[in-house]
């Protein structure tokens, strides 16, 4: 296991976890098949044993556990290898679940394909590099961000570079998918070459890349139609879309969530927006309602119009060395006000612990940010944790609770 180290510019993974407030932190590849219940319990077993048996749910959709010491982080691993098909490679590659949850098909054989050629890949990319399969930006996956996106729709093959669906610089082709695997390892292989910390953003001007791509058959193309985005309560094609609120899944609830998959042949799948796809035949018929019901009493989330949506915190104290207050405790006596202030669900709060925002990278309507001064938290409108601070309030829930109607007025 490579030494711990608290970093910013790399993701923690299980080889490489990251120390925290409350022990060690791994973070676990993108799962290609999902977990089923026998696995997520045995998972859960496994975090609790060795950890504190936390989990979270990154605004990527990874999966992520906290609260390890160095070898029950190294125990972890070796069961979450087991359990959850990890397996080493030089970067992430996300892959868009099934479109019915439940057969990957030729994207997952694109990923594998791809993953097979990355095991012999010996240039350094990005600590942050990322790769990102999908057939249309499905589950929320075209709103995120990739170094390299490799799209497979019917007989079209599409390649983005840089960005989430929108703005990524697109090349298209028609063909055998294997080529676009040919055309994913040309891409890598130049951004290797710009450098270490080079992201995909350094090659969307790049000639001389666009020149070997066309060899290939793939040339420049506009942004291909994506899927609309999902939101929390969305049921179709015997799948089902729940929201996890502040991303936070501690041990009772994961467990509690595993054992409803085991009873109900469900497999589930981590989404962008901390989002949680369900997905098995036991959804659209009769057990529908009491499933919902059931994950309901867990305190997940299935109506978009949820005000514990609108509310982004980071682990906060004690969990974070970096923190300056119990953002999830703040986060839990404000969501009901925030409810009655704001009926339309136009305001997004963003709690942040210190000024580096790991839990949002983008503005939000109210920003408050611990860590600076002792006791206070600063307040950013309409900005991001690391924005100009344009009032101070005591850290205290009942203070931040008396002073959010005069800034809401004031956003």
């Amino acid at each position: 296991m490579n030494a711990v180290e608290r970093r910013r510019f790399a993701c923690p993974t299980l080889g490489a976890p990251m120390a925290t407030g409350d022990g060690l932190l791994v973070r676990l590849s993108p799962l290609r098949d999902g977990l089923d219940g026998a696995a997520g319990a045995m998972l859960a077993e496994a975090a609790r044993r060795y950890g504190s048996g936390e989990f979270e749910l990154t605004r990527r959709g990874n999966l992520q556990v906290r609260g390890f010491d160095a070898s029950g982080a190294l125990a972890f691993a070796a069961a979450a290898k087991r359990l959850a098909g990890q397996r080493p490679g030089p970067l992430p590659l996300a892959l868009e679940p099934p479109g019915d949850g439940l057969s990957g098909g030729r994207l997952a054989a694109l990923r594998d394909e791809l993953a097979a050629r990355l095991a012999a890949f010996e240039a350094p990319l990005a600590a942050k590099c990322s790769v990102l399969f999908e057939r249309r930006g499905d589950w929320g996956f075209a709103g995120l961000a990739a170094d390299l996106r490799l799209r497979l729709d019917g007989d079209r093959l599409s390649l983005g570079i840089d960005g989430d669906a929108a703005s990524a610089c697109w090349f298209s082709a028609s063909g055998a998918p294997v080529s676009l695997c040919d055309a994913a390892m040309v891409v890598l292989e130049r951004l290797a070459g710009a450098g270490r910390h080079a992201r995909g953003g350094a090659l969307r001007s790049d000639r001389t890349l666009a020149a070997r791509l066309e060899v290939l058959g793939f040339r420049p193309s506009l942004a291909p139609a994506s899927a609309p985005a999902v939101v929390p309560g969305s049921l179709r094609r015997g799948t089902l879309v729940v929201g996890c609120p502040l991303g936070a899944l501690p041990s009772a609830r994961f467990e509690a969530l595993a054992a409803l998959c085991l009873h109900h042949g469900l497999r589930c799948w981590p989404l962008p927006g901390r989002l949680l796809l369900l997905a098995g035949e036991a959804l659209g018929g009769p057990c529908t309602d009491a499933i919902r019901d059931e994950l309901s009493r867990l305190g997940m989330v299935l109506d978009q119009r949820d005000p514990r949506l609108r509310i982004e915190a980071c682990r906060g104290r004690p969990g974070c060395a970096s923190a300056g207050f119990d953002t999830r405790g703040l986060a839990e006596r404000l969501v009901q006000q925030l409810a009655a202030l704001d009926p339309d669900g136009r305001v997004e709060l963003h709690l942040s612990g210190c000024t580096k925002g790991c839990a949002r990278s983008r503005p939000a309507t109210i920003c408050l940010v611990g860590g600076e001064r002792e006791g206070a938290l600063g307040v950013v409108l309409d900005g991001r944790a690391d924005g100009v601070r344009q009032a101070w309030l005591n850290d205290d829930a009942e203070c931040v609770a008396a002073a959010l109607p005069a800034l809401l007025a004031r956003s």
